[in-house]
């Protein structure tokens, strides 16, 4: 099973920072513009993994449509 790159991955990252929150069709397409070879898989999968470290949300708004929120950092004072 291949992994993808650390490079799409950050990619993927700077991407939801500099709009909070996109759709994974709008995501993707993006990503596309910088990585043809890129598929729908190696996001999910960054996605999956950037979920699990807590930096973004995955929320589910159709049955093949993705909103993904940057996860606000709460200041623990």
């Amino acid at each position: 099973m291949n992994m993808p790159s650390p490079l799409l991955q950050s990619e993927v990252l700077e991407i939801i920072k500099s709009r909070n929150s996109i759709q994974f069709d709008d995501l993707f397409r993006e990503i596309r513009k910088v990585d043809s070879d890129a598929q729908e898989k190696d996001i999910l999968r960054i996605l999956m993994k950037l979920e699990l470290l807590g930096m973004v949300s995955v929320t589910r708004l159709a049955k093949k449509n993705l909103l993904i929120e940057l996860v606000k950092e709460q200041n623990t004072t």
